[in-house]
């Protein structure tokens, strides 16, 4: 993490510092107000991305006039799960957390805002008249020291919280993740063999959102998983057992329009 203050008219102080290896800059006026901003690969080039980040907030300080003071250096490459969950909180936008990383979420494409509405109505039907709710991308879910946002999750019962947080969840049954081609292979395994440490977790829900296919991944009685994939959209009929609800394949894509490449 790199500290500035700007002694002048409108002072300010300044961190910059690296979020999922992208630079970052919290900007914290005198009257208390604060913003975040996350630059990109393409704004800072992929070599030597502190330094070019460096170079722009100098140059940025430098034409406003500004009188700059440089405090001590000190690079921050671990924190823990107070610290992340203190940002989360004065944040504009949702992070995760694993093991001490913290991970910006990236927007998603308009077929994976499709799906994600288009899962979460479906499952919220199914589910009318049982003890089970669906939850979308908002609740947050921890797991060993990972706190992540599944696109959508169902809980049957009481929820059960982190630490007494009302926005965080330990229980759920069924979790859906909507694949991307950047997220496809994390959410197969890692993101999977995370949240198998929840005892609760029964059912893996795996979304394509470039083509229409979907695996189900089912934990056994000796704690194996099975899967079943769904490749028909016309014919097929998605069976989720931890729940014991039906759900038409074509309903999960229904109105998407795949990109042909």
């Amino acid at each position: 993490m790199y500290a500035f203050d700007l002694k002048g008219k409108n002072s300010v102080h300044v961190e910059t510092r690296l979020i999922a290896s992208l630079p970052s800059v919290n900007v914290l006026d005198r009257k208390g107000k604060t913003a975040t901003f996350i630059l990109n690969e393409e704004q800072v080039g992929r070599n030597s991305k502190e330094g070019t980040f460096l170079f722009f907030l100098l140059y940025f300080c430098v034409s406003a006039n500004q009188n700059i003071v440089m405090g001590a250096i000190k690079k921050k490459s671990h924190y823990t799960i107070e610290e992340y969950l203190v940002a989360e909180e004065k944040a504009n936008y949702k992070s995760e957390y694993y093991s001490g990383d913290i991970v910006a979420m990236a927007g998603g494409s308009p077929e994976h805002s499709q799906i994600g509405v288009k899962t979460t109505s479906a499952l919220d039907a199914a589910l009318k008249g049982k003890k089970c709710t669906t939850y979308n991308s908002d609740l947050k879910i921890q797991t060993g020291k990972v706190f992540v946002y599944p696109d959508a999750s169902v809980v049957c019962g009481d929820l059960e919280y982190y630490e007494d947080r009302k926005d965080i969840i330990t229980n759920p049954i069924l979790i859906v993740e909507i694949l991307s081609p950047s997220t496809s292979g994390y959410n197969k395994s890692g993101k999977f063999m995370r949240y198998r440490q929840l005892e609760s977790f029964q059912e893996y829900v795996l979304i394509q959102s470039t083509y229409p296919e979907i695996h189900i991944y089912r934990r056994q009685a000796d704690n194996t998983w099975s899967l079943k994939p769904y490749t028909d959209l016309e014919n097929d009929v998605i069976q989720l057992t931890s729940i014991e609800v039906e759900i038409p394949m074509s309903a999960i894509y229904d109105e998407v329009e795949f990109t042909e490449e």
